[in-house]
């Protein structure tokens, strides 16, 4: 019993030393980690206007094409109406509810399909988009001495040293690899 806890008490000293030392970076002062800030990449390049015109334009497509189907359903219930009469038998009025209800079933199931579709498209766009930086950011980083490369967000990341946030220089790249949308955006900001 002596043995087992002196050997626990020399394996938690271990690792408390191992993590006192500093871990093994690469040349750059502030370690291997770089960051990159995609929304602001995305605003001063003007892509993210871009993406949101492309997914106004599908989503104007998929309201024209649910516009439609609802007229269409519209037109068959008042023609199944119309053929009921004026004074529809308790039969005809269940047989209408039931249309009723499984035509807006239909529509909230196309609705539902349209939602999906256009989230589909974003999420394709956001990836693409980052596809595009990714590249991009790994040879910055690397020209610095980092090795790795995260994305900037302020849920995950609380603080960022300035020295690691390599934006600036994503942004720079991409405007010389003419990789902007066609409307100017504003330059990248000076450190």
């Amino acid at each position: 019993m002596k043995t087992s806890l002196l050997c626990v008490a020399a394996a938690v000293s271990l690792l408390v030393a191992g993590c006192d030392r500093p871990a093994a970076t690469s040349s750059s002062s502030n370690g291997t980690i770089a960051f990159v800030d995609i929304d602001e990449v995305g605003k001063r390049l003007n892509r993210d206007a871009a993406i949101v015109g492309e997914l106004k334009t599908e989503n104007d497509v998929l309201v024209e094409k649910l516009l439609k189907e609802r007229g269409e359903f519209q037109q068959k219930f008042n023609t199944e109406k119309q053929a009921a009469g004026e004074k529809p038998t308790d039969e005809q009025t269940k047989k209408l509810l039931d249309l009723e209800q499984q035509l807006n079933a239909e529509l909230q199931s196309q609705y539902q399909e349209a939602t999906q579709s256009l989230s589909t498209k974003r999420a394709a766009l956001v990836q693409q988009f980052r596809e595009e930086i990714k590249p991009i950011a790994k040879k910055i980083a690397a020209a610095k001495g980092m090795n790795t490369v995260l994305l900037r967000s302020d849920l995950i990341v609380l603080s960022v040293d300035p020295a690691a946030d390599i934006t600036d220089e994503v942004v720079a790249e991409m405007i010389s690899a003419g990789k902007a949308s066609p409307t100017p955006a504003a330059s990248p900001a000076t450190p």
